[in-house]
């Protein structure tokens, strides 16, 4: 079973650095957000940059709520 690890970088503490690069180099590393392809912020797909630049940054708990299981088969289809 091959293990896999989530790296979920906190604004302003080199992730975005780290995710363009160092994980956007190596074939091995499957990213998902910020540093995909050409882009500095560029994500995998429109549903993933929803998830990551709207729902969880600025959404109340209520909204969420309604859009849980929307944004949790987003991330499903890649995992």
């Amino acid at each position: 079973m091959t293990q896999k690890f989530i790296h979920i970088g906190f604004h302003k503490n080199f992730s975005t650095s780290l995710q363009r690069s160092y994980f956007n180099t190596h074939p091995e590393i499957y990213l998902l957000g910020a540093g995909y392809g050409d882009h500095n912020l560029g994500f995998i797909d429109r549903e993933i940059e929803i998830a990551i630049e709207q729902h969880f940054r600025y959404s109340k708990d209520f909204v969420y709520e309604d859009f849980k299981d929307q944004v949790k088969s987003s991330f499903e289809k890649h995992f």
